[in-house]
């Protein structure tokens, strides 16, 4: 299967879970994380909200905040080309419904200055599958992995345990690899 099949394939399986279930594995996911050295040891984050199915991260971002840690939140910006922008914010209070209904910083938290990405501890991803080699399949925009490739900071995704595939992903020259992948029955490392 080529990107495009595999990208529609598990978008489709992410749309048939309950909002219940994706709640509960949500919260596994996220209990995970906070437990790893990468979280423990960050003093900056970088954090999505989910949208669509993904992975929330409300329970990460209230821990971040309760240990002190600085956080920021992404928005796309830009139209020639658009680029993922990060901003600090306090919380998910912060956070405002964007385009396509995703929670973004609020124009005030925006009025501050984009945060540079590369001076984050962490950085914590979505993204619609995974494989047991450290890539990532996003939604084929590249926001993601255009920033990413200009980072020294872990790179952690969230995914429920039926996205990660064992056979490898179509991956690409430009497709950067994580470096721990949480799901809700384990802590991979690549």
């Amino acid at each position: 299967m080529d990107k495009r099949e595999v990208r529609s394939s598990y978008l489709q399986k992410r749309e048939e879970i309950s909002l219940e279930d994706s709640r509960v594995l949500s919260l596994k996911i996220q209990e995970s994380f906070v437990l790893t050295p990468e979280f423990l040891s960050a003093e900056s984050i970088a954090l999505y909200s989910g949208f669509r199915g993904e992975v929330w991260t409300d329970l990460i971002a209230e821990r971040a905040g309760l240990a002190g840690k600085h956080l920021a939140f992404p928005k796309v910006m830009g139209h020639n080309p658009p680029h993922l922008a990060f901003f600090w914010v306090g919380g998910y209070d912060e956070l405002v419904a964007g385009a396509y209904g995703i929670m973004e910083p609020s124009p005030r938290a925006q009025q501050v200055g984009e945060a540079d990405i590369k001076g984050f501890d962490c950085i914590v991803v979505p993204g619609v599958a995974f494989d047991l080699f450290g890539f990532r399949l996003g939604y084929g925009k590249g926001f993601y992995d255009r920033q990413l490739s200009r980072v020294s900071a872990s790179i952690v995704a969230l995914s429920y345990d039926w996205q990660v595939r064992e056979e490898a992903l179509p991956v690409e020259s430009h497709d950067v690899k994580m470096d721990v992948l949480v799901t809700d029955k384990e802590v991979l490392r690549f």
